[in-house]
């Protein structure tokens, strides 16, 4: 939605079939995500929404519950608050996987891929267009996601 052409969905999301031939090596993946690590954010990112959205209606039995606990009965929350438990599991094992495909790049590939997640920029050999989204687009993505949270707190 916002940044450069390839930190958005767009670019970096390919078919399935694009994620095999690059696991088989038989596809390169040129710049930005390679097609099996699009596929990993969009599992991070699905994984925290979930967490989170799920956190919304779990408990502990004890003192802790979230704060749209009072729209559902004590059962739905239990079995929420075991899926929610879950989740946790499924991030540990996802972040993981992730790690250790970027040490398997650094290592093995010599393809050091922290920097560029951290700062966003890579040295390449050849020179793109800058196709940057305008930055108002990220400041309004970060109002809404902000506003949401607070209404998801305070309902």
């Amino acid at each position: 939605f916002a940044g450069s052409t390839q930190a958005r969905f767009a670019s970096f999301l390919r078919a399935p079939s694009a994620v095999v031939a690059y696991l088989r090596g038989q596809q390169s993946h040129g710049i930005g995500h390679n097609p099996a690590g699009g596929w990993m954010v969009m599992l991070l990112l699905l994984l925290l929404a979930s967490q989170a959205i799920s956190g919304l209606f779990s408990n502990d039995d004890i003192m802790l519950e979230g704060p749209w606990i009072k729209w559902i009965d004590k059962t739905l929350s239990d079995t929420i608050t075991y899926w929610h438990k879950a989740q946790f599991k499924a991030i540990v094992a996802a972040v993981a996987l992730h790690v250790s495909a970027v040490g398997f790049y650094l290592l093995i590939k010599r393809e050091n891929l922290v920097r560029p997640m951290i700062t966003g920029y890579k040295n390449i050999t050849t020179t793109l267009p800058n196709l940057t989204a305008p930055a108002w687009r990220a400041g309004l993505i970060a109002v809404v996601a902000a506003a949401l949270v607070w209404l998801a707190i305070n309902v």
